[in-house]
């Protein structure tokens, strides 16, 4: 198949990634009051509205921001099924590419043995594979079966249409193989009580293991953890990707610079804030999905930030009652008139948005009151994602 993303790299590692996006399935009910068909197996699924939109998004991140000068991005393969509603509604969704293709069975078969290729010319590579649609939990240890557009297709083997990222990742091994492997499952890990049959229901799309040893780094992001269902918004993706864009704009940035003054969102980052941040979002519905992360790990850089980061920084004053006399000031420490903010009002608290690095601040009071005290300098560390500090005056 031809790649979505073709990029002229120089000599050298680059970046190999394959996203797939199922919200479209050729034989699953419409609607709950659609009936399932007698004929398959199909686990009483339905129709979905948003994987193959959290797949685009990813996608067009890493086409527009991904940034790994080690690495920088060679190929992205697409494939997308999606939903009349995304059509309808997601831009970019209602005229796709002769490049993207449908996430069937045949397709995504072809299109990991072609991404498997590309990321074994160089162990400097790195590779990313990127699925989302409905998916189960075969057992209490494996997950990662995320279904395809032509799902439930053999009566009596349903599986056969699906795709096995375990097996997928088992099969990226080798010393000439990408050595840096990211793998993102943005779907539900549900086990239906079928699953216990999986031996006879088929085998999805995998690689065959080498068994030459796993990569130095392997990580792997579940979206939801054993037996629970990953949420999602219509028009706008899973809650998973959402959390994930965030996360590698700011949210997941490392809280120090690395070599060359690079600020970095790296694999052990995002599995320290990932999850957290997707628990956040379900929080805000008042539902839960609690994101899980396994794999082969090492700290290994993933994105690399175009400049330096903003952090939001809030200080509340603490008391709040010295609010109508407290004027704060920001700056380096360095430059007596490089202030980033100058008398300021608390109101009691005071968010300020600044560049990532070391900073100082006093607080003097104005008009004067004996209640409360000035302060000469308290160091301000405004590193990602966020800084909070209580300012104590009292």
């Amino acid at each position: 198949m031809t790649p979505w993303v073709d990029k002229a790299v120089a000599a050298g590692a680059s970046t190999h990634a394959l996203v797939i996006g199922t919200s479209y399935y050729q034989f699953l009910p419409q609607t709950d009051e659609d009936a399932s068909p007698t004929d398959r197996q199909t686990f009483g699924l339905r129709q979905t509205k948003t994987p193959a939109t959290s797949a685009w998004l990813f996608a067009n991140w890493l086409k527009d921001s991904y940034s790994n000068p080690n690495a920088p991005l060679g190929t992205v393969r697409l494939l997308l099924s999606p939903s009349e509603y995304e059509k309808q509604n997601v831009q970019g969704l209602t005229n796709l590419t002769q490049e993207v293709l449908p996430a069937t069975r045949e397709n995504v078969e072809e299109a990991v043995d072609e991404w498997h290729d590309a990321a074994k010319t160089n162990p400097d590579n790195v590779a990313i594979l990127y699925a989302s649609g409905h998916g189960i939990q075969l057992s209490k240890d494996e997950g990662g079966i995320v279904l395809l557009e032509d799902f439930a297709r053999r009566a009596n083997a349903p599986l056969d249409h699906t795709l096995d990222v375990g097996a997928v990742r088992r099969g990226m091994a080798g010393p000439a193989m990408a050595q840096k492997q990211f793998y993102f499952v943005d779907a539900c890990e549900v086990r239906p009580k079928e699953a216990i049959d999986y031996q006879s229901m088929g085998t999805g799309v995998g690689l065959s293991n080498p068994y030459e040893g796993a990569a130095a780094c392997s990580a792997v992001y579940y979206s939801a953890s054993p037996s629970t269902e990953a949420l999602g918004e219509a028009g706008k993706g899973t809650l998973f990707v959402q959390a994930l864009l965030e996360c590698l704009e700011l949210g997941a940035v490392d809280d120090h610079v690395h070599e060359n003054g690079w600020w970095v969102v790296t694999s052990s980052t995002l599995m320290k804030y990932l999850p957290g941040y997707v628990s956040e979002l379900a929080r805000r519905f008042n539902q839960e999905q609690k994101p899980t992360t396994g794999g082969q790990i090492a700290d290994v850089i993933f994105h690399v930030l175009p400049e330096q980061p903003v952090v939001p920084v809030t200080l509340e004053l603490d008391p709040a009652d010295a609010k109508d006399c407290a004027l704060a000031r920001l700056w380096d420490g360095v430059a007596a008139d490089a202030s980033v903010f100058k008398d300021q009002r608390f109101t009691p608290t005071l968010t300020h948005p600044v560049p990532a690095g070391q900073y100082v601040l006093t607080v003097s009071m104005d008009p004067a009151n004996e209640q409360f005290k000035e302060l000469a300098a308290l160091p301000i560390p405004a590193l990602p994602p966020a800084f909070y500090r209580k300012v104590p005056v009292g």
